[in-house]
């Protein structure tokens, strides 16, 4: 069943009703059932549910008084299920009691706990009935019998109420309850209920700051009969801290660590209740006066007489009230706090289950209990982007896990251990593992990245402890992590979810919590091509639909068999059909250097395959052959899928292609796929090409000169250092020398460059490069790095993403200078090539080898490229080699400092 727009009258056909009438009479339900057949009926969808009422009705007090009178109290209660609807008049008919053969002699109302003005009742002697009649919502009343010459034993009573309510724009509706009960003598001429808070959370009771634990205690005294009273006396008698032990109750004493912090009376009650010549006396347990209140006492704007403590720190409280002059009811309110440190120890505090009070009002007694909960250890996780792409990399995603500590109702934290859990279909690059807050008392201590089951985890240790609850907006500890997160594009649109759990030293167990996220994908049909085994290196090109990419091909090389894998996911919601793919090679040398080697047919698909020599589209040319033997060169082929493909459906489709040996340089050509297919009756086309070339020839490169001439305008700037001295052109260098040479790209053309690759290749140089490496503590696995030598490294490779009109970018590289060379000369050059732009070739700084006696290499845990953070432990490593023919002494090593870093004493070492 479809809901329609608001206020809509929608057209149902309903082909039963069961309408159930209830009478309440005599204990009996009478239920009849209405059947409409096949009957049309308007049916408002945005129609409220029926207004009910019910009434629960019973004998609260019955006892006797002075001079052989007999007090007996009726409880009503009238009930709606839309208890927030205005009233516009309600009316009852309430018969009176019969006590043993006896009507009462006088009777007095209680409408919700103030006596009932006689205006609004009347007693019809005919039918021994009081009618009631009010234009305000009442939701108890208590109706107070007297009866003469009687006393208070066990009786039989009727009890019979009819109501009837009208509400605002609505019929009046009416409900009655009728019971018959055997009482006995019950309650007292003056009456307490007590409540307290229901519950609050111990935090504070451990924490090491002086912070309270504030909860309110409230009293409701109910005056029923004014006769030969002595004062209305409040006292508490006990209270104390609870917890149970299989079937024993341990009851311990609070050591006086509650505490009054004001009292709140209502003036209007007061008055009303007490009379003008009313006192109220508040004394403390060694009844020493604290306040007296009387008619003259100020309320405040909410008509409230309060009386704060302030820093007396009442721990008992008697409060004193001169005998009433009317009926009713009149409440106390007290506001009271828990001290931070109330003389047990901790695992005395987890113990203990509730704080129970008793309170006497002459001979009434309420008890009162509010549970003290144990604090709970919470983490929360969100993600600044909630919706990822799996078409493109999502870059610099912050996921802030935040410690929960800002309230008592958690816990605080020790040496804490944080686990994140990725889903497999993301691949996680973490950039940055930042702690924001609360340094002082909790610190990182290791962060790495572990995988386990195809599923990358972040693992991050704090070590500390957490002595007080955190006051500040980020509502505790925060750590964020930045990454990029990337999926393979064939993901289908789904909800995803981060998994997070927390250790807290200070709790049992782990708190664990999810952090979900939608993925995105394209909707309709997604088309991926896969480019592989192009080259010796094994790289990999992934266009997605009509993107377009740049293959180069190696010359004269050998022959190579290369694959092309496309992946069809249809994302509509529903099928699509006729679908078909054509690949092409075309070659615009028209030298027939690569052609088609195989196709493969999906698995789970029945195809058809046909192959041309030419150049085709997607149409029934005579030139598609349906076998390949025929063909010397295949430069198409066509593949249709006779089988629908569904929704949320993937088919794999692959081709093998022929990359002939000794290409030329110059070489241009295309591979293209078209993929055609039919949904809900339209014909779509999605194109997709890879552009193939190679290199030019050595005789069209163009040489420019380290100062930073324009090349074509693009300029480069090289300049080296090693240590504090700048090197140039002709300057002398050592065997085992650092060198760092810094690269300056300007781009002066008149458009942005993007793609931008340097290639540096150096002679007689040993190239430093970043090494990861797994290291594991405590059995977790880190993610490490160390800088050092790579002999096997024979160039090294610089990127820039893009690079505006105007704009200027550094690079840089590390070497060191070879010994015992046979020609001793460093020199080299630095290759750049960018999309779109032509390649080019820039000699690089030329300096003679002198032979040396020693060398000194650093080592370095982290790069430019790699975060560190604040008191961590850094190692570093100076090495000194001997590399000459004879015995050196007297060696001095001086090893420059980083700016903000701070060297630790091998004494230092040796004491942590």
């Amino acid at each position: 069943m479809k809901k329609g727009k608001m206020g809509q009258v929608v057209v149902l056909v309903i082909l039963l009703i069961s309408i159930s009438i209830v009478v309440l009479g005599k204990g009996e339900i009478v239920s009849t059932a209405i059947e409409i057949m096949g009957k049309q009926q308007n049916y408002n969808m945005e129609a409220e549910e029926p207004i009910t009422m019910g009434i629960e009705q019973c004998i609260e007090k019955y006892l006797e008084l002075e001079d052989n009178q007999v007090l007996l109290q009726q409880k009503i209660e009238i009930s709606t299920n839309h208890q927030e609807k205005q009233r516009e008049k309600e009316r009852l008919q309430v018969k009176v009691p019969n006590l043993q053969g006896k009507e009462p002699e006088r009777i007095a109302i209680l409408a919700d706990g103030k006596l009932l003005e006689k205006s609004h009742y009347q007693y019809d002697n005919e039918n021994k009935e009081i009618k009631i009649e009010t234009t305000n919502k009442i939701d108890t009343y208590k109706i107070i019998y007297t009866y003469l010459e009687q006393t208070a034993i066990e009786a039989e009573v009727q009890l019979i109420t009819k109501a009837n309510v009208k509400f605002e724009k609505t019929e009046e509706i009416e409900s009655q309850d009728e019971k018959t009960m055997i009482i006995s003598p019950v309650g007292e001429k003056i009456s307490i209920q007590g409540e307290m808070t229901k519950e609050v959370y111990k935090g504070y009771l451990y924490e090491a700051r002086e912070n309270e634990t504030e909860y309110e205690e409230s009293y409701k005294i109910e005056v029923s009969s004014t006769q030969n009273l002595e004062g209305m006396n409040l006292i508490k008698e006990k209270e104390v801290y609870t917890y149970w032990i299989g079937e024993e109750k341990i009851e311990r004493h609070t050591n006086q660590s509650t505490y009054y912090k004001q009292t709140i009376i209502n003036k209007e009650e007061y008055l009303r209740i007490l009379g003008e010549e009313g006192r109220i006396i508040l004394q403390n347990a060694q009844d020493e006066l604290i306040q007296e209140i009387t008619k003259e006492t100020q309320e405040d704007e909410n008509g409230n007489i309060v009386i704060c403590y302030q820093d007396k720190e009442i721990k008992d409280l008697k409060i004193m009230m001169t005998n009433p002059v009317s009926l009713g009811e009149i409440k106390v309110y007290n506001q009271k706090a828990i001290k931070s440190q109330i003389g047990y120890e901790k695992q005395e505090i987890e113990k203990i289950e509730c704080l129970e009070s008793n309170i006497r009002l002459n001979g009434s007694v309420t008890n009162m209990e509010m549970k003290l909960q144990e604090t709970k250890s919470e983490i929360k996780v969100s993600m600044d982007k909630n919706d990822l792409s799996a078409l493109q990399k999502n870059e610099n995603v912050q996921i802030l896990v935040t410690l929960q500590s800002n309230s008592n109702e958690y816990d605080l934290y020790k040496n804490p251990k944080i686990e994140m859990v990725f889903p497999e279909e993301l691949k996680i690059d973490i950039k940055n593992i930042t702690q924001l807050n609360l340094e002082e008392e909790l610190i990182i201590k290791e962060a790495g990245i572990k995988e386990e089951e195809n599923r990358k985890m972040v693992r991050i240790a704090l070590e500390g402890e957490q002595k007080n609850y955190s006051k500040n907006l980020n509502q505790g500890i925060q750590i964020a992590i930045i990454a990029d997160i990337q999926m393979d594009p064939t993901t289908s649109p789904r909800e995803s979810k981060i998994e997070v759990s927390c250790i807290n030293e200070n709790k049992q167990g782990e708190s664990k919590v999810e952090c979900p996220f939608k993925i995105h994908s394209k909707y309709g049909v997604l088309m991926i091509n896969e480019i592989q085994n192009y080259n010796q290196t094994q790289d990999t090109i992934k266009t997605i639909d009509d993107e377009e990419a740049n293959i180069e091909l190696e010359i004269k090389k050998e022959e190579r068999i290369g694959s092309k894998t496309t992946t069809i996911m249809n994302y509509y919601e529903n099928p699509i059909s006729g679908v078909s793919i054509v690949g092409t090679i075309i070659d615009e040398e028209e030298s027939s250097k690569i052609d088609f080697n195989d196709i493969i047919i999906p698995e789970n698909k029945e195809a058809k395959i046909y192959y041309s020599d030419q150049i085709l589209s997607n149409d029934n040319s005579e030139y598609w052959k349906e076998t390949k033997e025929e063909i010397e060169s295949i430069k198409s082929y066509k593949i249709v899928i006779k089988d629908e493909i569904q929704p949320g459906e993937r088919v794999t489709l692959k081709s093998l292609f022929h990359i002939a040996e000794n290409l030329e340089g110059g070489m241009t050509g295309n591979l293209q796929n078209t993929l055609e297919y039919d949904y809900l009756e339209n014909t779509e086309t999605t194109v997709s090409n890879v552009r193939l070339t190679t290199r030019k020839g050595q005789e069209e490169i163009f040489v420019a000169s380290k100062e930073g001439e324009a090349l074509d305008g693009v300029k480069l700037e090289i300049s080296a250092m090693s240590g504090n001295q700048s090197l140039k052109d002709g300057d002398v260098v050592k065997e085992g020398q650092g060198i760092r040479y810094q690269l300056r790209v300007t781009n002066q053309t008149d458009r942005t460059l993007s793609n931008i690759v340097l290639e540096a290749t150096n002679t007689n140089a040993i190239y430093y490069d970043l090494i990861e490496y797994q290291e594991s503590v405590d059995f977790i696995n880190f993610t490490k790095y160390k800088i050092e030598e790579n002999e096997a490294l024979t160039s090294k490779i610089l990127k820039i993403d893009s690079l505006a009109i105007g704009e200027t970018k550094e690079v840089s590289y590390q070497i060191s200078v070879k010994e015992g060379v046979e020609d001793p000369t460093l020199t080299g050059e630095i290759r750049i090539t960018a999309e779109n732009q032509e390649e080019k070739v820039i000699s690089n700084i030329r300096n003679k080898i002198e032979k040396a006696k020693i060398k000194a290499t650093t080592k370095f845990l982290y790069s430019e490229t790699v975060p560190i953070y604040e008191k961590v432990d850094i190692p570093f490593d100076a090495q000194v080699k001997n590399i000459s023919n004879q015995e050196l002494k007297d060696i001095l090593v001086e090893v420059p400092i980083a700016k903000g870093l701070e060297v630790a004493t091998p004494e230092e070492l040796r004491n942590e």
